[in-house]
């Protein structure tokens, strides 16, 4: 606490100090008249308090510049500004003081020495072909050994003020004695002078104080986010890429070798994006006209990318860089194509199914109806008005999303067929006076989890009506075989074409008797008249 507040108590101590003195050349002696008026030395500590606080907020500025690594252009234009507060500083200084006091000239130096150190450090960032390689040398410059130097001699500067102040605060007074009067201006001005540094500090360290800790917020949410992050100056080299996306670039680091053999994560940053690019020229056009997001695909040795570019600009506008998100989306195109490919099957075998003859309908595992074939759709129109009789609510138009239990008597009882049947089931059903035969299959996947059933519906109607019709015409022809069979006449049957076809008992009997003599002629001269 007291290093931080050095200059305070440093302050404190030479306001004691002047009370004293004043004390003691109060009552020793007569104060001698000058025409130095306090109001203008007031002034002037304030306007040089003002430069001082502008001077270390814009060596504060250059500081997080280049922590952060910004581009030449910037930390340039933030010495320059450290410039232009030292000239004023010196201004300030000799518009109060004469050059040739010895303290002045001393802290005339400091102040030109770190002038010298400032135009030194701007002229080697101007000239430097790889700022990011040299970083580290240029932080080790004399500029930062003599920034210490500058800072310490602050209160050499304001030790000074007060004591100009002091002397300044000497009024015309004659032989009589103004004691109080000089305390009080004494005060005053050394009040002001103390305020404004303890401000000048608390404000200085508070800022800089404020800006770290916004940037470690920012730094720790960025680098803990899961979205594949990138940053890259605006000569699109790149300075900054969070754990997301190393992990993510650890992970296909071997696949990328195979189209970048130079490829190496720990030495990405620094490195250039035109690395990533087929045609680094087309795409750094793209990104120089960038002013919102911009989507783009790269496929890299095998592995495909999904990036998303935003631009990166100051206040007023300046961009400073470009942020990339990544996206890794090789297993999700694999599953995209391998269901492209399964959806174009299953399009080819819905139109197989739409087309057929056979009546198809299928359900999921709770036995709703999902799909019904154009086959089915027309049976069922055909059916509907028999079908209404017995259920009234009936539409085949939208059937599905319905449950087949609606088809039958008893839904529990075949629920529980068909929840437990793993082959082929074969039933009939009779809905409004119309036979159906079903045959249902199950639907199950590779791993053998049932999806639900197939039905092939047919309307054996028709059919059972023609099958009745024979049954009952077979069994008439029954009766007539056994009659004719007992009857005593002989009794033949022949077809259009003379071919036999029937012989009652009686006339096989006859034959059997006859059968010597009719061997001996031919059946036709026989039976010719």
């Amino acid at each position: 606490m007291f290093r931080k507040n050095l200059g305070v108590w440093i302050g404190l101590a030479i306001t004691i100090n002047g009370f004293v003195f004043l004390s003691i050349q109060n009552f020793r002696s007569v104060h001698p008249e000058t025409d130095v008026h306090s109001t203008k030395y007031l002034e002037s500590a304030r306007h040089f308090s003002e430069i001082l606080l502008k001077t270390e907020e814009s060596i504060g500025e250059f500081s997080l510049h280049i922590s952060f690594e910004k581009d030449k252009e910037t930390l340039v234009s933030d010495l320059e500004g450290i410039e232009k507060n030292l000239k004023s500083l010196r201004s300030a200084l000799f518009e109060s003081h004469s050059k040739e006091e010895p303290t002045i000239k001393k802290l005339d130096q400091k102040i030109s020495t770190f002038y010298a150190n400032t135009e030194q450090l701007k002229e080697r960032i101007s000239s430097s072909k790889d700022l990011k390689k040299e970083i580290t040398f240029l932080l080790k410059s004399d500029f930062f050994s003599e920034l210490s130097v500058f800072r310490q001699s602050k209160s050499e500067i304001l030790k000074e003020l007060l004591r100009t102040a002091e002397t300044a605060s000497v009024i015309p007074v004659g032989i009589e004695n103004h004691f109080w009067i000089t305390i009080v201006e004494y005060a005053g001005i050394s009040t002001l002078l103390i305020s404004v540094l303890w401000w000048f500090n608390r404000f200085s360290h508070k800022t800089i104080l404020n800006l770290e800790r916004e940037f470690l917020r920012m730094r720790t949410a960025v680098d803990n986010v899961t979205t594949n992050i990138m940053m890259a100056d605006r000569n699109f080299d790149i300075v900054y890429m969070n754990k997301a996306i190393r992990e993510m670039f650890g992970k296909a680091e071997t696949d990328i070798k195979k189209q970048l053999l130079n490829f190496n994560l720990t030495n990405l940053v620094g490195t250039n994006i035109d690395t990533f690019h087929k045609n680094p020229a087309h795409q750094r056009g793209l990104l120089n006209q960038l002013t919102g997001a911009f989507r783009s695909s790269i496929s890299i040795g095998g592995r495909d990318f999904n990036l998303i570019a935003n631009p990166i600009t100051d206040v007023k506008g300046n961009k400073l860089g470009i942020v990339v998100e990544w996206s890794d989306v090789t297993e999700q195109n694999k599953i995209a194509e391998q269901r492209k490919i399964e959806n174009e099957e299953l399009t080819r075998v819905k139109v197989a199914l739409d087309n057929v003859t056979t009546n198809i309908m299928m359900a999921d595992r709770n036995l709703d109806i999902v799909y019904m074939n154009k086959s089915i759709r027309s049976m069922f129109h055909i059916a509907e008005t028999d079908i209404r009789k017995q259920f009234s609510n009936f539409n085949p138009s939208s059937l599905i999303g319905t449950n087949i239990d609606t088809f039958h008597k008893n839904p529990s009882y075949q629920r529980g067929l068909l929840n437990k049947f793993t082959d082929t089931f074969r039933s009939s059903i009779n809905i409004g006076g119309r036979q159906f035969n079903l045959i249902a299959n199950p639907i199950i996947d590779e791993a053998g989890d049932r999806l639900g059933s197939v039905v092939e519906w047919s309307d054996v109607t028709e059919q059972n009506k023609i099958a009745e019709q024979r049954k009952i015409e077979n069994e008439e022809l029954v009766r007539v075989k056994v009659a004719l069979d007992n009857t005593s006449t002989n009794i033949m049957i022949a077809d259009n074409e003379f071919n036999i076809r029937y012989m009652n008992k009686a006339v096989v009997e006859m034959f059997q008797i006859g059968e010597a003599d009719i061997k001996n002629n031919s059946l036709i001269s026989i039976l010719k008249p």
